[in-house]
């Protein structure tokens, strides 16, 4: 119970992403490679500069995850339906454990790290229905904490593709600045 508990109330699931960024970035290139046809080139510069802006990602989500959990549980206890915080706060953790994966497809991108959460923001179910598979992969013990952002990066890359084939205003500019 308390390693449960640590996971749900830390960072620690933050600090289980980092350590997969390796993985993450790895699969979101290879799926858009299936699904472009276009070879993506990979270095070990390319690896560290993903590594650097998963740091920063994973602070920033951390931190409003942080700040709006705690407004929200605020702003509901002043309503008098403090009832569905967990609830609230549950969804305020899966969409920014969402961002966070959906950000290496956005990375590929070049969108900066404000671009990144604005698009996400669009996509908030996307974000959502991903962070709900990771947060419920991680829980497995030693095996979620690799199939979670594997299966999440894939996802993520496969939906965002999708969708933006579907945004005729985005779609053809990210594929021009992905490779």
């Amino acid at each position: 119970d308390e390693g449960y508990d640590l996971f749900g109330t830390s960072g620690f699931k933050y600090a289980i992403l980092i350590l997969m960024e390796v993985v993450i970035f790895h699969f979101s290139r290879k799926t858009l490679e299936v699904l472009t046809g276009e070879k993506a080139a990979a270095s070990l510069n390319s690896f560290i500069q993903a590594q650097v802006r998963m740091l920063k990602v994973v602070l920033f989500a951390y931190v409003m995850e942080t700040v709006l959990t705690i407004l929200a549980g605020f702003g509901l206890s002043i309503l008098g339906i403090g009832v569905i915080k967990p609830v609230v706060s549950f969804v305020i953790q899966c969409f920014f454990l969402g961002f966070v994966i959906i950000d290496n497809y956005n990375e590929i991108y070049h969108m900066s790290i404000k671009q990144s959460f604005k698009y996400t923001r669009q996509y908030a179910g996307v974000s959502i229905g991903i962070g709900i598979v990771v947060y419920v992969l991680m829980l497995l013990p030693v095996l979620g904490a690799f199939l979670a952002p594997l299966l999440a990066a894939v996802t993520a890359t496969i939906t965002m593709y999708e969708l933006d084939k579907k945004d005729d205003s985005l779609g053809e500019v990210f594929v021009e600045n992905a490779f």
